[in-house]
């Protein structure tokens, strides 16, 4: 079997990252979809988390006492969580992230920055509070090579806030250990500056982005301090710029893919127009790539049976 590959009309940065790794990754994971069945611990923990955050604030700007927002925090952790089975031999960082850490952690989170005097304040535009920002914006210059629509970067972070006299976005960061580099990890962050740009083409004048770190141990919670990343103007230029290139380079792999052409005598499979990089991220992590399987396989498409069909939709995120 040979899946159906479809280019993407919406890019991310996830997708980004993915297409700077490997570009052999991108094409299998976000066009033609490909996923192993197993859902990964850390985003799941990580996604419960963040919907815990975003009731309990929501709650908070409604009206609620904090200790009444966090037990409906509590209660969308629970709910998200659901039926999830955990991996039968997890690692050490997959271990820890349980429900219960994934609950202590918000509560942990509001004892540390209670929401009545957290210096990050909650901001609102257009008479609302600005809470969980999606947006997206048409990539200049960048076209899909079947619709011929404008390809939109989409992103989402948050909280847009007031932090002394300015305007900054907020993401919080759920994380397997705390190195000592840990704020410098987050200074070119292209993740961010996408964040920054989205948020300013909404007529939010953020100058930077905030950063805050929740690690769960053996031990408990750890919270990391806030970690400023400012966002100047050239800054995001910058990525803008390397943005469209690298947009402009999956359309010349999907081209090469959708118009093959001769290579050393033989037509050009996927693997050349998308290329495998075949170096530190086929294994990082302690684990394979999930393609692993597809690449070291002289006849991958007997191998996709193995993965189920599921398509990346950042705006539905």
């Amino acid at each position: 079997m040979t899946t159906e590959a479809i280019f993407p009309a919406v890019i991310d940065s996830t997708m980004r990252s993915s297409f700077n790794l490997c570009p052999h990754h991108f094409f299998r994971r976000y066009c033609q979809g490909l996923k192993h069945e197993s859902v990964n611990v850390h985003l799941h923990f990580g996604g419960c988390l963040a919907k815990g955050l975003e009731i309990t604030r929501r709650a908070w700007v409604g009206g609620e006492p904090q200790h009444q927002a966090v037990l409906k925090g509590v209660e969308a952790i629970i709910k998200q969580w659901a039926y999830f089975e955990p991996p039968t031999n997890p690692s050490r960082t997959e271990a820890v992230k349980t429900l219960d850490s994934c609950i202590l952690a918000l509560s942990d989170y509001f004892r540390e920055w209670p929401l009545d005097n957290d210096p990050i304040r909650i901001a609102s535009f257009a008479g609302e509070p600005c809470i969980e920002f999606r947006a997206a914006l048409p990539i200049p210059g960048c076209f899909h090579p079947d619709t011929g629509e404008a390809i939109l970067y989409a992103g989402r972070f948050d909280t847009c806030n007031t932090y002394g006299s300015s305007y900054w976005g907020l993401d919080d960061k759920t994380t397997g250990s705390v190195p000592y580099s840990w704020p410098d990890e987050w200074r070119l962050r292209g993740q961010l500056t996408g964040y920054a740009w989205l948020a300013h083409a909404y007529d939010m004048p953020v100058i930077g982005m905030l950063v805050r770190g929740i690690c769960p141990t053996v031990n408990g919670i750890r919270l990391v301090p806030t970690v400023e990343v400012p966002q100047p103007p050239w800054k995001i230029q910058r990525w803008l710029s390397q943005l469209r290139a690298d947009v402009q380079r999956m359309l010349t792999c999907w081209r090469d893919f959708t118009q093959p052409k001769m290579l050393y005598g033989e037509v050009t499979p996927p693997n050349h127009s998308f290329p495998q990089i075949l170096d530190s991220g086929c294994y990082s992590y302690n684990r394979p790539c999930e393609f692993m399987s597809l690449c070291d396989s002289q006849h991958p498409e007997r191998w996709e049976d193995e993965y189920q069909i599921q398509r990346w939709e950042p705006l539905a995120l």
